[in-house]
């Protein structure tokens, strides 16, 4: 084995760690500016709503019912606020 083979074989393991690493700070920075803003996931609404599956807030969108939404490319997420004032109008609606 050459020098230069050597240096080719331990190049591939780093550059997919490093690969990895970038695509692991990119992640979390993305969640970190979710939260930060205060956008929820179809799983995280799903978990407080205690809904079975994220299948029903897809349901209650294509009704135009359920907290209001936004969609920003192909991923549907919730504000804290729209969730919360879905529950208020929720729980309105049943003292009535």
């Amino acid at each position: 084995m050459t020098n230069a083979d050597l240096i080719h074989s331990t190049d591939a393991p780093r550059a997919a760690w490093q690969a990895a690493e970038v695509a692991r700070l990119v992640a979390d920075t993305a969640l970190q500016a979710r939260k930060a803003i205060g956008l929820l996931t179809e799983d995280e609404v799903a978990a407080i709503l205690q809904l079975t599956s994220t299948g029903t807030l897809a349901t209650w969108r294509g009704q135009k019912v359920g907290p209001a939404h936004v969609k920003l490319g192909k991923r549907v997420f919730y504000t804290v606020n729209q969730i919360g004032a879905w529950i208020n109008e929720v729980a309105l609606a049943k003292a009535a």
